[in-house]
């Protein structure tokens, strides 16, 4: 199914299992996150259902993590870039300077159908995780 449904399945079976308690930071610290969906054949990009915003959102408040979602404008704009460093760059500088401290987290989803066999559709569906402190984006982490 791809990298997001384990995504979303790994969220889902976090919240869902009893385990150790959530680490959580001493101080709230701010999350620009960017949740988009790359369209395949044209430079748009759309947001991604809201049932997966909430959820993330969720995860992220448990550890004081305070999430600051993008607006459709944002969207607009890193619909027409590909490049994730560039995308990066442009979520920080739309932080500003007063969030010192706080981090961006880009989420970029891609779902692509490929074939259809006995009635069955398939899709190939990838995401990319990025994160990174604001003022420093050369210590992003990416998977």
């Amino acid at each position: 199914m791809g990298r997001v449904f384990c995504l979303l399945l790994s969220f889902v079976v976090a919240g869902c299992i009893h385990s150790n308690p959530v680490n959580r930071l001493n101080r709230a610290v701010t999350v620009k996150l960017v949740l988009l969906r790359d369209h395949v054949h044209e430079r748009v990009a759309s947001p991604v259902p809201e049932v997966v915003r909430e959820e993330i959102g969720r995860v992220l408040k448990a550890r004081n993590l305070v999430p600051e979602f993008s607006d459709s404008e944002m969207l607009k704009k890193l619909g027409s870039i590909r490049d994730t460093n560039t995308r990066l760059r442009l979520v920080a500088q739309e932080m500003g300077k007063e969030q010192n401290g706080g981090l961006v987290l880009l989420i970029e989803t891609r779902a692509s159908f490929y074939s259809q066999l006995s009635g069955r559709y398939r899709w190939s569906v990838s995401a990319s995780l990025s994160l990174a402190p604001a003022d420093d984006l050369d210590q992003v982490h990416s998977d």
